[in-house]
């Protein structure tokens, strides 16, 4: 299998330093999540195998761009004013 993008620690490990900033945050992510990303192996694109976790992922990347995007709208006309 290729390796996966993420790697989640079953144990801290003082002697190896975290590789990344999500692995570093680990202990904060819900239980189902870190769940997912055990069976997954560290690959995120297990939320992407489903057609209703596609679309879970799709939507909540639109409403984010879609808020990102009004925001910067406002910020461009207030700046430009």
């Amino acid at each position: 299998p290729p390796p996966a993008l993420i790697s989640i620690p079953t144990a801290p490990s003082p002697a190896r330093p975290p590789t990344c900033v999500a692995q570093s945050g680990v202990r904060v992510l819900p239980a189902p999540l870190r769940r997912a990303m055990l069976i997954g192996r560290g690959d995120p694109m297990v939320f992407l195998q489903r057609p209703i976790s596609a679309v879970f992922v799709v939507a909540t990347v639109a409403l984010i761009a879609a808020s990102l995007w009004g925001a910067w709208r406002r910020f461009r006309s207030r700046t430009a004013a």
